[in-house]
């Protein structure tokens, strides 16, 4: 492997990784560069589901630090979500689409982009169309369904008129089996907790966690495992200046902010004109983790000054 270019994401990579990994490995190889793709560990539930549907094999990094370079698809932050056995020297390209990057913290990073699409996907996509090169059927199932999630079926404000353009382009070179989004979103909603992991960011001094859900009818979801969500909260809490978890509803379209934290509802409330009760606030529209992030740090760093 070594001397080889390692296309790999997250640890854990979602749906949006693990399509990213798979059609820009071939993007490469079509292209003539010598590589390979793969995650360090299992993906995430609903990546998982495509690529069983579809019997499409996502290979394992093995012998990374053997490796000469590495390229960063779906991801930008050298701490949250990255395997410990990546070496951030050996990283020497970055592909993603949140405004939050951290590219300047990996150290030898010679090609960077970063674009606010709706999903990496859709910039993989891309390569493709410019270069006039046909993807597999697999890579294309992949980077449609991962824009399709990303976008929540392209109702979400990060929906940009690219991500519709490769929808459509990409989906006349594949058929899909009936109610194939709807599955898609419902898959794995039962035990989606077991998957649930706090993103954890230091900002001015603060810790922040924040998980995020992603299902269908998640009322239901949430009445049904009010027990299991809040146990989580107070397991994680002690670790935490503020602490939330936001639930998508992936069919209606709405967001759902559980905390028991004072601290933090008094800031959700602020930011997004919501209120409690008890421990639940409901947001119309959807909102993502990704676009949260930013807001919270801009909102801390604000308060911050004022108490200069």
């Amino acid at each position: 492997m070594k001397g080889k270019k390692v296309v790999t994401s997250f640890k854990n990579p979602d749906l949006d990784g693990a399509a990213c990994i798979y059609a820009y490995t071939e993007f490469l190889q079509e292209e003539g560069i010598d590589a390979i793709g793969g995650s360090y560990e299992e993906p995430r539930k609903e990546a998982r589901f495509v690529l069983e549907t579809f019997s499409i094999e996502l290979g394992k990094v093995q012998n990374i630090q053997e490796t000469g370079n590495i390229i960063l698809v779906d991801a930008s932050d050298p701490i949250n979500g990255i395997s410990k056995r990546m070496d951030i020297n050996k990283v020497i390209e970055i592909i993603d689409h949140r405004k939050d990057s951290h590219v300047k913290e990996f150290p030898n990073v010679r090609k960077s982009q970063i674009e606010l699409v709706g999903a990496c996907a859709t910039l993989i996509a891309e390569k493709f169309y410019e270069k006039n090169i046909e993807p597999s059927e697999a890579s294309s199932i992949l980077l449609y369904s991962a824009i399709i999630w990303n976008t929540i079926n392209l109702k979400n404000k990060v929906t940009t008129s690219r991500d519709i353009k490769m929808t459509k382009w990409l989906l006349n070179k594949i058929s899909l089996p009936d109610h194939y989004v709807h599955n898609m979103f419902a898959y794995g909603t039962e035990d989606c907790l077991n998957e649930l992991y706090f993103v954890d960011l230091n900002f001015n001094g603060k810790k922040i966690g924040i998980a995020q859900i992603e299902t269908v009818n998640i009322d239901k979801f949430i009445s049904k495992k009010d027990k299991e969500i809040l146990n989580l909260l107070n397991t994680s809490k002690a670790k935490f200046d503020y602490i939330f978890i936001t639930c998508i509803d992936l069919e209606k379209g709405f967001n759902v902010f559980i905390s028991n934290d004072k601290k933090t509802k008094e800031v959700l409330e602020e930011l997004f004109e919501i209120k409690f009760e008890d421990n639940i606030a409901k947001r119309d529209g959807i909102i993502m983790r990704k676009e949260i992030i930013p807001i919270l740090k801009e909102y801390l760093s604000r308060k911050t000054t004022q108490s200069i």
